[in-house]
C-alpha cells in the first residue's frame, strides 16, 4: 500500500500543474469536478486524471449499501488519498459505470437539468447568493450568481493566496490586482461548473479571456488555492440547485399521480353509477379495495391491544441489550472484484456513511461527502447467507446499522417492504400516508409524520406467500426490524427515519404503496401475530 500511496501522491503532483497550463485543460478539469461537486479538491483532482468521464463515485460498501449496486468484477478503482483514516492511507471509489444493478436496486438520485426547473433554480440562486443583477434567463443568472457568490467568499480565500504567491506570477502583482486576478479566475470558474452542470453550454457564454488570469496560478501552493475556492463555492450553488431540482421532480410526479388518481376515482365513480342503475340501489358503494387485514390470532388470544400489551410487559424483562446493542460493527466477507487491496483499505467501512447525525444509523460525517444526494443507507443484500455462502454479497461495511456480532443484518428487500406495508403498527393507514405525501412535499415534513404514524408497540407479522415471519418496532431514531419471533430472531436492522420515508417514497413511485396495487404486487401482509409467540386464553 505504501507503493501504491507513493504513486498516487505523484499522480497527484504531475497532474497539479497541468491544470493552468492552458484554459481547454482548467476546464476540462471543471468539467469532471462539476460532476463530483461534493468531494473535496483533491480528489477532484485524481478523479480527473484517472477517470475524467467520471460523473458519479461512491465506494463500494456504498454503492452495495445505499443503492444496492453491485461493483462489476475486474472494474480498477479510483484511488484518492484518505486523510480520515490517517497519513499514508487510500480508498478507492467507483464510477456508477462501473457498477450494475440487482433485485434489490434503487434508483441513483443523479439529478439533470430541464426547461421545466428555470424558474425554480433562478430564485434559488437569488435566494442562496443574494439579489442578482440579471435573472432574464438561466444563463444570466448564474453569471450573476457567480460575482456574488465570489464577493461573499473571497476574503475567506485571500489571505491563504496571499500568504502563499511567492515563486509564482501572482509573486509580480501588488495586493490589488492579485486580488482583482483571483477573483475573476473564480467568477468564470465557479460560473463554468454551474453552467455545465446544468447542461448549458459554457463556451457560449464565456470567453477563453475570462480565463487568461488561471495563468498567473502557476504553483502547487496557487493552483490549490485556486482550485479548492473553486470547489468550495461551486459547490455551495450545486448543493442547494440539487435539492431544487430533486424536489422539482417529485411535485411533478405527485401532481401527475394526482390527476392519475383524479381520472381513476372519476371513471370509478360513473361505472358504479351505471351498475346502480341497471341493478337498484342495494349494491354496496366501493371506493377502492380494502387494504388487507391480519387474519386472527391462534385461538386463546384476547383482542389484539391485549395480545401487544402482554408482549411489551415481557419485552420489559427481556434484556435491553436485545435491542440496544442490536447495532455492534461486523464485517462480513465475500467482496467482488476491483482494485481492492483487501481488508477494507479501499473503503471508509469505518469511516462513515453520509449523514452523522442521525446516530444509530451511521459514523461519523466525513468533511464533504462523496458525489451523490442523497446518503441515507438502503437494504443492500439478499436474505440468508453470509459471504461465504453467497459470492455475490458484497456487503462489507461495519455500519452500526448491519446488524450485530451476533446477528447479520436484515437486508431482504421483499421482507422490508411488506413491513412498510402493514398498517398493523400504525395509527395511519397506507390510503392516510399516501395522502399526506401527495399534500406535502417537504421531505423534513414527511418524516415527521411517517414516525408519529407508528404506535409504540412491538408487531411481529407473517410475511409473503412462505409465510415468514418478520417484525418491527418503532424507536427514537428508527425503525427496528427483524426475522423471526423476536426472542429467536436471525437478522435485524434500524432504518433511520430519514431512510424509513425514501423507502416510502421509493413505494409510492413505482405505484407500490397504494391499496389495490399493494394487494396485487407487494408482500402482504398474512396473519398478524402477538409477538414472542405468546397467547393466553380469553
Amino acid at each position: 500500500m505504501a507503493s501504491k500511496f507513493q504513486f498516487i501522491t505523484e499522480l497527484y503532483s504531475r497532474t497539479l500543474p497541468k491544470l493552468t497550463g492552458d484554459y481547454e485543460s482548467w476546464t476540462g478539469f471543471l468539467r469532471s469536478a462539476c460532476y463530483n461537486y461534493k468531494c473535496p479538491f483533491d480528489e477532484q483532482v485524481l478523479i480527473y486524471a484517472q477517470r475524467p468521464n467520471a460523473t458519479a463515485v461512491l465506494e463500494l460498501e456504498k454503492w452495495n449499501r445505499q443503492f444496492g449496486r453491485w461493483v462489476n468484477a475486474g472494474a480498477t478503482g479510483i484511488a484518492v488519498m484518505d486523510e480520515a483514516r490517517g497519513k499514508g492511507r487510500l480508498k478507492h471509489y467507483f464510477d456508477i459505470t462501473d457498477t450494475h444493478a440487482t433485485r434489490i436496486s434503487r434508483s441513483v438520485p443523479i439529478w439533470s437539468m430541464e426547461p421545466a426547473y428555470t424558474e425554480p433554480v433562478i430564485e434559488t440562486l437569488e435566494a442562496t447568493f443574494g439579489t442578482l443583477s440579471e435573472k432574464d434567463n438561466l444563463p444570466d443568472a448564474i453569471l450573476s450568481a457567480s460575482r456574488n457568490a465570489v464577493a461573499d467568499n473571497v476574503p475567506d480565500y485571500l489571505r491563504d493566496l496571499l500568504d502563499c504567491r511567492d515563486g509564482s506570477m501572482l509573486e509580480e502583482l501588488d495586493m490589488l490586482n492579485a486580488e482583482v486576478t483571483y477573483r475573476r479566475a473564480l467568477q468564470s470558474s465557479v460560473a463554468y461548473m454551474l453552467m455545465t452542470r446544468l447542461s448549458l453550454p459554457a463556451m457560449a457564454y464565456l470567453l477563453p479571456k475570462d480565463f487568461e488570469g488561471i495563468y498567473s496560478f502557476d504553483t502547487p501552493s496557487t493552483i490549490n488555492a485556486l482550485g479548492i475556492a473553486t470547489s468550495d463555492i461551486a459547490e455551495m450553488g450545486l448543493r442547494e440547485i440539487s435539492r431544487t431540482v430533486m424536489q422539482a421532480r417529485r411535485e411533478q410526479f405527485f401532481a401527475k399521480d394526482a390527476q392519475i388518481s383524479y381520472d381513476a376515482v372519476k371513471e370509478q365513480n360513473n361505472a358504479e353509477k351505471e351498475r346502480s342503475a341497471e341493478h337498484g340501489s342495494d349494491l354496496q358503494s366501493a371506493g377502492g379495495l380494502s387494504p388487507a387485514e391480519p387474519a386472527a390470532a391462534p385461538r386463546g388470544g384476547g383482542a389484539s391491544g391485549q395480545v401487544r400489551g402482554t408482549a411489551e410487559a415481557v419485552h420489559q424483562e427481556a434484556s435491553q441489550g436485545a435491542v440496544y446493542e442490536s447495532q455492534d460493527q461486523r464485517a462480513a466477507g465475500g467482496t467482488s472484484g476491483g482494485d481492492r487491496d483487501g481488508g477494507g483499505e479501499d473503503g471508509d467501512a469505518a469511516g462513515g456513511a453520509d449523514g452523522a447525525e442521525r446516530g444509530r444509523d451511521g459514523g461519523a460525517k466525513s468533511r464533504r461527502s462523496p458525489a451523490l444526494d442523497g446518503a441515507d443507507e438502503q437494504p443492500e443484500a439478499q436474505r440468508g447467507g453470509n459471504g461465504a455462502e453467497r459470492p455475490d454479497l458484497q456487503l462489507n461495511s461495519t455500519d452500526e446499522n448491519a446488524g450485530s456480532a451476533e446477528l447479520p443484518a436484515f437486508l431482504d428487500e421483499h421482507l422490508i417492504e411488506a413491513i412498510l406495508l402493514d398498517d398493523g403498527g400504525r395509527k395511519h393507514t397506507r390510503q392516510e400516508i399516501f395522502a399526506y405525501f401527495q399534500t406535502n412535499r417537504d421531505i423534513a415534513t414527511r418524516t415527521k409524520f411517517l414516525k408519529s404514524s407508528y404506535n409504540d408497540i412491538w408487531v411481529e407479522v407473517l410475511a409473503g406467500a412462505d409465510k415468514v415471519r418478520v417484525g418491527y418496532h418503532a424507536e427514537k431514531d428508527g425503525l427496528l426490524m427483524w426475522e423471526g419471533s423476536y426472542l429467536s430472531r436471525t437478522a435485524e436492522s434500524v432504518f433511520s427515519w430519514g431512510v424509513v420515508t425514501e423507502m416510502t417514497e421509493n413505494l409510492i413511485e413505482r405505484g407500490a404503496y397504494k391499496i389495490k396495487l399493494g394487494l396485487q404486487n407487494a408482500p402482504v401482509m398474512a396473519e398478524q401475530m402477538s409477538l414472542f409467540g405468546i397467547y393466553f386464553p380469553a
